[in-house]
């Protein structure tokens, strides 16, 4: 069964597939593979010029096409052991929801292949509190000191981007929601705002043993 933890920044994904590992060794845990936010990847090789040296050449290639191929990928390999437990941190449904601009039809394809193939659940995490959202947005940002432009207006956080931050997880979660419902896919929400990630882990393991328990 594939398990999918899904949520956007600051409602304790990393924490909780850190405490589900210290929780089962039979699980398979896999990474959704993600890369930087450059628009273009090269792809350098090596052809012969005009007078028959050897020269690199440089090929650009669209950040979307590098995705498209990499999920792709990444779904066909899940499928030569889908029989096992999986448990996933994030998918490309992270795409749709982050980038506003995507070509949705591949990725529809994509959704059809998870829905037709796998026996899946997505663990859908969230901060509904306003106050601890808040409170763990200005932790993260006080813990990275290596952030400075547009964060910290001298050796301060600034207000505005903490409000920025705050206002942009909101509007996130609510892209999760409406992708979710759209297109019928199989998620429970859990909000962890109150709840410690060891009892988060503990309550998506148990879920997970009631849905190994319906096969």
């Amino acid at each position: 069964m594939l398990n999918i933890i899904e949520g956007a920044n600051f409602v304790g994904k990393t924490s909780t597939l850190d405490e589900m590992k210290k929780k089962t060794k039979s699980s398979i845990f896999v990474y959704h593979p993600r890369f930087n936010d450059s628009e273009y990847y090269e792809f350098t090789y090596n052809r012969k010029n005009h007078v028959g040296s050897i020269v690199p050449f440089i090929l650009p290639v669209h950040r979307d096409i590098v995705y498209q191929v990499s999920h792709t990928t990444c779904l066909q390999y899940l499928l030569s052991f889908a029989e096992k437990n999986i448990i996933m941190d994030r998918t490309f449904l992270s795409e749709m929801v982050y980038n506003e601009y995507i070509e949705t039809k591949f990725y529809e394809g994509l959704i059809e292949i998870l829905k037709r193939k796998f026996k899946y659940k997505i663990y859908f995490l969230t901060c509904d509190k306003d106050e601890e959202l808040e409170r763990r947005i200005t932790e993260r940002l006080e813990a990275d000191k290596e952030k400075g432009y547009g964060v910290r207006v001298g050796d301060k956080l600034d207000p505005n981007s903490i409000v920025e931050k705050f206002h942009t997880q909101k509007m996130l979660t609510e892209r999760y929601i409406n992708l979710f419902d759209r297109y019928e896919l199989n998620y429970k929400k859990i909000d962890t705002s109150d709840i410690p990630q060891k009892q988060v882990a503990e309550a998506i393991m148990l879920s997970m043993k009631e849905s190994q328990n319906e096969r």
